[in-house]
């Protein structure tokens, strides 16, 4: 159909849109949630851990965050094909 180009091009726009916003909040939270932490990171290097370590249980955290999502997919939903 000659319409749905347009349609087509006006969605794609809207869901970049919403993925560059949602990745500028998610940015913005990232950002308080660690300046929330400066009294935990002072405490951590007061008692000689590495600013390394301490980077890398940060980056844990998020990465344990960011999987529960897929967790709450049922196993078999994950092996179908969902075209």
């Amino acid at each position: 159909m000659p319409g749905w180009n347009g349609v087509e091009n006006y969605v794609a726009r809207q869901n970049v849109t919403a993925f560059v916003l949602a990745g500028a909040i998610l940015a913005l939270v990232l950002c308080l949630w660690l300046n929330e932490r400066k009294k935990e990171r002072g405490t951590l290097l007061s008692m000689w851990v590495t600013k390394a370590s301490i980077m890398a249980q940060y980056g844990l955290e998020l990465i344990f965050i960011a999987s529960l999502p897929m967790l709450r997919k049922s196993p078999r939903a994950l092996l179908v094909d969902n075209k």
